[in-house]
């Protein structure tokens, strides 16, 4: 097709084209203006039972329940919804190579294959603006037309005779035009399956229970179930619920409003049990449905609990009615008679399949950040701030337990950082028990025992006589002689003619030198191991002395005191408890502070 152009129309097309391109820069503007000039918004990264992060949410508001304005960020691509968290979602990417989107604004395609639902087209030129066709008008105009690589010129009767074959080629455009329409909705339902999929993105599925894991030994969020003994305790490191009862007395245990019926779907009620004494327990999970229509459906089921820790479960179908809007969840024993029961790690999840426990969402691992005339906030679900214009939120808990007596305190020294910028909590937590010892006989010595020493003399007999008749005759007379030996005493002869009787004088003394005697005691005794208790003594009270200041006197065998107003500098402290009698103590300083480097 050629032939001469009218300049005006010429510049009626490029009119027409800067002016689709001013408008596409207008929607581009918008869009990035919303983005980059955002002011505020709300971030929440949702964690498993394994605190590992699994998708990020980006809202106008803290609360999933009251966003509007929603992203949602995941392993399985990103999605928008300005309809809520529930959606329907406006677009959404996924990693598997969809893009759907209610509009598709773009200045270039390369190259395209698509199927396309409705188009909207005024025109389509060359970079030239001399080859176009107008949609709107109808109007063509080729500079050169060629098939099969000739050229083909073509008068304009010849154009206006084929009008008739246009509008042919019309109605099969109207005819394509409802194929794409159909298309469209095939689009739609791909959308609404994307939305599905994000929606339905929660590992292990929702947990609607609140403080299924007792924290701190609390009951907060649930109620009595009738009458049945409570209490928390400790075995082999884990702390259980006990729940138990004699009474011949049905329906008796614990009981929790759980808000919310996932109306049609999928529940699974997941708990970790025991019987506490070595033989079996009965034990029942009963539901109210609540709403209009009474308490119906009642899903239940008992368990035969063992001595043996394990996880029990059981999945059940969610009332499809609209108009019911909770549960009243009960757990303990339904029917009459005796039971006995250790629970923990109760879930009630949304799905088939039951997980390891993890908390309710957003009761523990659910963060928010704002700002506001102060600066930076970073608050956890429960409104304690974890990052402040003070700094970041720590907490430092310090232990000791032994065994203390009147004149022998606990001593406890602790230390406050100069990088601390504020001290916000000090709370001093005590057990009170029976002194104990490890050993009941402990291994002795021995030694050396020394007599006093001294000495002296014994005196011996004075003298020994003897008797001898063969003496020779030399003597004849009565004479007596005395002789004188020295150094040998002194002793007599008498001589008798013929016979000789003599006697020996000996006196003489024995002398003992001064000594001592030793006797070796040395001794062993083989300890008898064991465990040694006595009873708490005196009373149950505990005095309290910081930094060498008395502070307060406590009474009880376990409580807590707040000790914020005595601890609030930096440096070394020393906290004394004293006691009257002789007891064990367990002590732990709870330190919540605040860090700036």
């Amino acid at each position: 097709m050629s032939g001469s152009y009218d300049a005006n129309i010429v510049q009626q097309i490029k009119n027409e084209r800067e002016k689709a391109s001013d408008e596409f820069r207008e929607l581009y503007d918008l869009a990035i203006n919303k983005v980059t000039g955002n002011a505020g918004g709300y971030q929440i990264t949702r964690r498993n039972a394994n605190d590992e992060p699994y998708e990020t949410l980006w809202m106008d508001t803290p609360d999933i329940q009251t966003a509007q304005k929603v992203l949602r960020i995941n392993q399985n691509g990103i999605a928008g919804s300005a309809n809520g968290f529930n959606g329907p979602y406006n677009v959404a990417i996924t990693t598997d190579g969809w893009i759907v989107a209610e509009r598709i604004q773009a200045i270039n395609l390369s190259a395209i294959s698509a199927n396309l639902g409705t188009v909207t087209a005024g025109r389509i030129e060359d970079d030239s603006g001399v080859n176009y066709w107008d949609l709107n008008t109808g109007d063509m105009n080729l500079n050169e037309l060629k098939i099969a690589g000739k050229k083909v010129s073509v008068s304009l009767s010849e154009v206006e005779g084929n009008i008739s074959t246009l509008q042919n080629t019309a109605q099969g455009l109207a005819l394509d035009v409802a194929a794409a329409d159909g298309r469209a909705l095939n689009a739609q339902a791909t959308a609404d399956a994307v939305t599905l999929s994000f929606n339905n993105q929660i590992v292990g599925g929702r947990n609607l229970l609140n403080n299924g894991n007792f924290v701190n030994d609390s009951l907060a969020f649930w109620s009595n179930w009738g009458i049945c003994s409570k209490s928390f305790i400790e075995i082999n490191g884990k702390r259980w619920l006990w729940l138990g009862d004699t009474s011949p007395n049905a329906f008796k245990g614990v009981s929790q409003y759980v808000q919310g019926v996932p109306h049609g779907q999928k529940v699974t009620i997941s708990f970790t049990a025991m019987s506490r004494w070595n033989e079996t327990s009965y034990f029942d999970i009963l539901l109210h449905t609540l709403g209009d229509g009474g308490n119906n459906p009642q899903p239940n089921q008992g368990f035969t609990l063992t001595p043996e820790e394990k996880r029990y479960s059981f999945t059940f179908t969610a009332s499809d009615i609209l108009a019911k809007t909770g549960f009243l969840f009960m757990m303990g024993r339904a029917g009459e008679g005796y039971f006995s029961a250790l629970v923990r790690d109760v879930m009630f999840q949304v799905g088939d399949k039951a997980t390891q426990f993890f908390p309710k969402e957003g009761e523990f691992s659910t963060v928010t950040h704002a700002f506001d005339g102060t600066g930076y906030h970073l608050k956890d679900s429960k409104g304690d701030m974890l990052l402040t214009p003070s700094g970041v939120a720590n907490e430092q808990n310090i232990g000791r337990v032994d065994n203390v007596e009147a004149g022998y305190p606990m001593k406890i020294p602790f230390h406050i950082g100069a990088e601390v910028s504020q001290i916000t909590q000090a709370v001093l937590k005590w057990d009170m028990s029976q002194f104990r010892t490890y050993s009941k006989g402990a291994a002795s010595g021995g030694g050396t025992k020394t007599t006093p020493s001294g000495g002296g003399s014994t005196s011996g007999p004075s003298s020994k006589t003897t008797a001898d008749n063969s003496g020779p005759p030399a003597f004849v007379s009565n004479t007596q002689t005395e002789l004188s030996y020295p150094n040998e005493g002194k002793h007599y002869h008498r001589i008798t003619a013929e016979q000789m009787e003599h006697s020996h004088g000996m006196a003489h003394t024995h002398t003992t030198p001064s000594h001592v005697h030793s006797i070796d005691i040395t001794h062993e005794h083989a300890p008898i191991f064991g465990i040694l208790e006595t009873g708490i003594t005196v009373d149950y009270l505990v005095g309290i002395t910081i930094d060498g200041a008395y502070r307060a006197t406590v009474d009880g065998l376990r409580g807590e005191i707040d000790l914020s107003a005595w601890i609030t500098t930096n440096g070394w402290h020393e906290l004394i408890l004293s006691v009257n009698g002789i007891k064990r103590l367990d002590a732990n300083l709870f330190l919540k502070t605040y860090i700036r480097r």
